[in-house]
């Protein structure tokens, strides 16, 4: 299976690792508790999340990286605007949008019926930091107002093209046969009997 950006997501499993997921899904989901099961679970699932975390620091990598086009129409910086004051009366500043997008790579491990596989997925508590990221990705510019003065927008280039959806694509086959040794090892253990429980 070919990786699938999709509203900010890559996924990043063959159908022969989706089948993998779904067997030792469903052989750990039909064990009882006592034998650990859930213990199980939760170490396949750092298991999964070790062999696809280089990916995400590829990405947050890129992120941090960007490089914005100055203009003479300057606004203040997001760290600026979205500083607070604490109640000791220091101002702690916000995270930049290029942090933001940074720290706002998820990875997500799904087991639906439909809908198993392993996913990289931008998803900001901020909205209008997923539509900048996606933005940024595919044009490699985005529009903006200055100093949110919706009356007024201008348009800044990046050299961030790629940033997520292209950085990705180019770890695809070490991410698959990294994710593909991990779910086979676990489904030859589980067939054996063998506790891997941390």
């Amino acid at each position: 299976m070919a990786s699938r950006a999709r509203g900010g997501q890559l996924v990043y499993i063959e159908p022969a690792s989706v089948k993998a997921l779904q067997e030792t899904t469903r052989v750990l989901r039909s064990m009882a508790d006592t034998k650990g099961s859930k213990a199980l679970l939760k170490q396949m699932n750092k298991e999964i999340r070790e062999a696809v975390q280089p990916v995400v620091d590829d990405q947050a990598k890129a992120a941090r990286g960007m490089n914005f086009q100055r203009t003479s129409k300057q606004g203040g910086s997001r760290a600026a605007r979205t500083a607070r004051t604490l109640k000791s009366g220091k101002v702690k500043r916000g995270r930049g949008l290029r942090e933001e997008m940074a720290s706002s790579i998820r990875i997500q491990i799904s087991r639906g019926a439909n809908s198993t596989g392993v996913r990289i997925r931008h998803a900001s508590r901020d909205a209008d930091v997923n539509v900048i990221a996606r933005r940024l990705d595919s044009k490699g510019k985005v529009r903006h107002p200055l100093f949110g003065n919706k009356a007024h927008w201008y348009e800044t280039q990046s050299d961030g093209m790629g940033w997520f959806t292209a950085t990705g694509e180019r770890r695809l086959p070490w991410v698959r046969r990294n994710l593909s040794e991990v779910l086979d090892r676990w489904v030859r253990d589980l067939a054996r009997g063998i506790d891997r429980a941390a």
